[in-house]
């Protein structure tokens, strides 16, 4: 039993110990399997298993550790004589799985909507959801270069400091450093630029983390980080690129691209208002970038294409690698459709670039 599994059950317990006294009847422990999904099994013949093996000491009452014991499966044979049958375990295996999913299910509400096709993933997927771990540790990450940089400088506000000088930041001058084109992800302008970016990141990306998984993630995000700074070296060559943008805007169209997918099923309202909010964005971000590109002095400029070709990699992608069990036709034309058009993008802007550097050698 971990110390997190045991903190997960101990809430549950928590929430039916009103009185708090490390103990809950038996009628409770009947409403928390009942609630658990085993509506249909709670015949008194198959529930006597249930309570013979939970309550151990045949008290009428159910102690914090009888619940962990039991939950946890702690015991997986005997536990003072009496068996667990292969009927008692599969029972508590889906109380287990209700419980334990519920994390997902509101990951799913915000991620997949609707709820005919929640009922599809829930079924497919892995029972407790994916544990988020990508979006947490490159959140760290990025967290940890930007403190870093403030504390070298010695100064932090809005929109410094910007370390022009990091080995990380994707410089005009140093484009044959190739590291440089996934490494300015973790380098960021100012209070501004981080907390918008790891805001956005945190709220989008874990929910979509736990229903698609930490790979697919993975892919998404730094699809949109290489799109985002080949578009750059390629379009705006001359400017510095620096932040977390075009993989964050990878997570966003990605949700945009889960929101397409499910166009059909999704409540109108519902489905407008997340497209207002995620335009609105979109237009204050690529707004503030256009603004520092142009309207500041040319040293101290950045680069936008990176959101908006972050931004066209997260939709391709999403398309092709987000879990979409229910294919409708259109939808599998859709798959292809975005595949081809991602490869055919970053060809293009990879031989372009190639091209422009064997030119200038």
């Amino acid at each position: 039993m971990t110390a997190e599994e045991r903190k997960h059950w101990d809430e549950i317990f928590s929430q039916y110990d009103l009185y708090r006294q490390n103990f809950i009847t038996i009628d409770t422990f009947k409403r928390i399997l009942h609630e658990g999904g085993l509506r249909e099994e709670l015949a008194p013949d198959r529930i006597k298993h249930l309570l013979e093996f939970a309550d151990r000491n045949q008290d009428g009452y159910l102690t914090r550790q009888e619940f962990l014991d039991f939950m946890m499966g702690k015991t997986t044979t005997t536990e003072e004589g009496v068996e667990i049958t292969e009927d008692v375990r599969q029972m508590r295996e889906k109380v287990r799985k209700r419980y334990r999913s519920k994390l997902a299910n509101i990951a799913m509400r915000e991620a997949l909507v609707s709820d005919d096709r929640m009922q599809t993933y829930t079924d497919v997927m892995s029972e407790d959801g994916y544990i988020p771990i990508f979006i947490p540790i490159i959140s760290i990450a990025e967290l940890a270069v930007f403190i870093y940089y403030c504390i070298d400088y010695g100064e932090v506000g809005l929109t410094t400091p910007v370390p022009v000088d990091s080995p990380l930041i994707f410089s005009p001058y140093k484009h044959e450093q190739i590291w440089r084109f996934l490494s300015y992800l973790l380098i960021h302008a100012g209070l501004e630029h981080i907390i918008a970016n790891l805001l956005f990141q945190l709220v989008v990306g874990i929910l979509l983390e736990i229903v698609h998984g930490p790979i697919r993630m993975f892919i998404i995000y730094f699809a949109g980080v290489i799109a985002g700074s080949l578009a750059t070296a390629v379009i705006d060559p001359n400017v510095y690129l620096c932040g977390a943008s075009a993989g964050v805007y990878a997570l966003l169209a990605a949700y945009l691209a889960n929101i397409v997918m499910n166009w059909s099923e999704m409540n109108w309202l519902f489905r407008t208002i997340r497209l207002v909010l995620l335009f609105i964005y979109a237009v204050l971000d690529i707004g503030s970038a256009l603004y520092r590109r142009y309207g500041e002095q040319e040293s101290s400029a950045t680069a936008y294409m990176a959101h908006v070709f972050g931004a066209i990699a997260g939709f391709l992608i999403g398309i092709v690698i987000l879990r979409n069990i229910k294919k409708k036709l259109h939808e599998q034309v859709l798959f292809w459709i975005a595949l081809c058009v991602y490869i055919i993008m970053d060809v293009l802007l990879l031989c372009v670039y190639i091209g422009f550097e064997l030119r200038d050698n």
